[in-house]
């Protein structure tokens, strides 16, 4: 904690631990003064401090100090403003200062502050996209430049798992991974760690789950923080029981109902509490299970979570019931239903707002994409971000793409069949012009070789009758035969469907030689 000391004039005497800062160490220092200022009462007081941090550190030559020191000062500014535009505005153009004056990094992660201010103030798409743009930016420089990376990537994480997206909320807290320790409080160092086995737990991955509880609870142990390592055997007592291994997780559970109600945190304790009933109810051991009841009684006036009062009055009448105890079933099954109603209304509108904020982020998700591909190309926002629960309009735009598709598959369908079609048309044209070409060409030799009969019976009209016999089979072998009509009857038909049809109900009367 630190110690200002205000004189009558007015002005801040900085202490030594704050002016003696090294670098870029000092940073984490820095950011801890911001954190501690955030509070409407302090957040001048600490803007005033954190500017004349500022000057001291550029006549000392600390650059990084120096910038870190003037951006949380700026941040702090915009915190006391009510109004969004002018909280973004100031930001925007605090900004567009840095990046001008040769600060990159800070210029980013002023960037970064105002997409966290849309996002805490209810405007999740670009919220999203400012922070997503911010942190890009900060990756890509060297890590001296931006000595508290880890810090940005837990905001992120954190935004993430409010929307029910457990996925990338992981990705970034693995951040943490890939971070020298040495920047690293000793509270993040654990609870980064627990953040991720919660992540996994939502997914029912149980194995990472527990697998981050237990370096969650050894880096609390390590860091002597008792509170932190009740928390994290909590939850992996809470993950054994998600699995049925009751045996395992009693003790665990146990253990953090205690050391919760030794750090006065008693809604974690009755949290706690309920899952060691459940424990007992499951195992019949219904004097175990009445003890804990009663021991949660005390606590239950401190609560008022709905969906805890809830759970406490299903296992009052659950409990009751096992006992043979029908009144008092009777008036805990009437209070949980009253909770039970209240608490799933408070969960329709948590998931009505969920729903709201991911339409909200959708237009935003191209450009959301595209800064994660060129971080990680194997991450996509399910149609952005968002690609957890499918939305109804992703659904609705998904069948419109693929009736849009069917229907182009079908058009050209049709086409390429009307090409073949025609194609197959303009070939049967084709035979039908060179079939009739020949017929004609034969017509012509017939006629002519009975002109030539003709002339022959003139000029030897004293021919025999059999050789004209002869002469008159050779003519009627070169007149169209049945096999030829039926050829170009086949022809035709396919050029000029259902002609001969229309013909002979037009004509019923035609002969076949007519016909021809």
């Amino acid at each position: 904690m630190f110690y200002i000391v205000v004189s009558p004039l007015g002005l801040f005497a900085q202490p030594d631990s704050l002016i003696q800062l090294p670098e870029p160490m000092g940073v984490k220092t820095l950011l801890s003064v911001f954190e501690n200022y955030r509070f409407p009462h302090l957040a001048n007081t600490g803007t005033k401090i954190l500017q004349e941090l500022s000057e001291t550190y550029g006549r000392q030559g600390k650059p990084m100090l120096q910038q870190h020191a003037w951006m949380y000062a700026t941040s702090l500014q915009a915190e006391m403003l009510e109004d969004l535009d002018a909280t973004i505005e100031l930001l925007k153009n605090r900004s567009e200062w840095a990046s001008k004056n040769g600060w990159p990094s800070i210029a980013a992660q002023l960037q970064f502050y105002a997409g966290n201010s849309y996002f805490s103030r209810g405007k999740k798409g670009p919220g999203f996209e400012y922070m997503l743009r911010a942190y890009n930016k900060l990756e890509q420089m060297d890590s001296t430049q931006v000595p508290l990376l880890y810090h940005y990537a837990h905001h992120l994480a954190s935004a993430y798992y409010n929307l029910g997206d457990f996925e990338n909320s992981i990705r970034f807290t693995t951040t943490y991974e890939k971070t020298d320790l040495k920047w690293l409080p000793e509270p993040d160092r654990y609870g980064f760690r627990n953040s991720m086995g919660m992540a996994y737990l939502q997914l029912k991955k149980y194995d990472s789950a527990d697998a981050f509880f237990n370096k969650s609870h050894l880096s609390a142990s390590l860091g002597g923080d008792s509170a932190w390592m009740a928390l994290a055997h909590g939850n992996l007592g809470y993950s054994y029981y998600q699995q049925g291994r009751l045996e395992e997780a009693l003790p665990l559970l146990q253990t953090d109902f205690k050391t919760s109600l030794k750090h006065d945190l008693k809604e974690s304790a009755v949290n706690a509490g309920l899952l060691v009933s459940r424990v007992f109810l499951a195992q019949q051991d219904l004097a175990a299970a009445q003890q804990m009841m009663s021991a949660i009684d005390t606590l239950m006036p401190v609560v008022a979570a709905v969906e805890t009062r809830k759970q406490y009055f299903e296992l009052k009448f659950q409990l009751a019931q096992k006992q043979n105890q029908w009144q008092q079933a009777a008036a805990m099954a009437d209070s949980a239903l009253r909770y039970h109603t209240a608490a799933d209304n408070n969960q329709n509108d948590a998931i009505t707002a969920r729903v709201r904020n991911k339409l909200e982020t959708e237009n935003y998700l191209s450009s959301i994409a595209s800064l994660q591909a060129q971080r990680n190309t194997e991450v996509m926002l399910r149609n952005a971000l968002l690609g957890l629960v499918v939305v109804t309009t992703l659904l609705v735009l998904l069948f419109i793409n693929r009736y849009r598709i069917k229907k182009q598959k079908e058009a050209d369908a049709a086409y390429y069949a009307r090409q073949i079609a025609e194609d197959k048309l303009q070939l049967m044209k084709s035979e039908l012009d060179q079939y009739t070409l020949r017929m004609k060409d034969k017509a012509a030799l017939t006629q002519k070789l009975q002109d030539e009969i003709d002339a022959l019976k003139l000029q030897h009209h004293q021919a025999s009758a059999e050789k004209e016999n002869v002469l008159q089979q050779l003519l009627q072998a070169s007149i169209l035969t049945e096999e030829d009509w039926d050829t170009f009857k086949s022809l035709f038909e396919k050029v000029h469907p259902g002609f001969l049809v229309r013909l002979r109900q037009t004509f019923p009367d035609l002969t076949p030689a007519e016909t021809r």
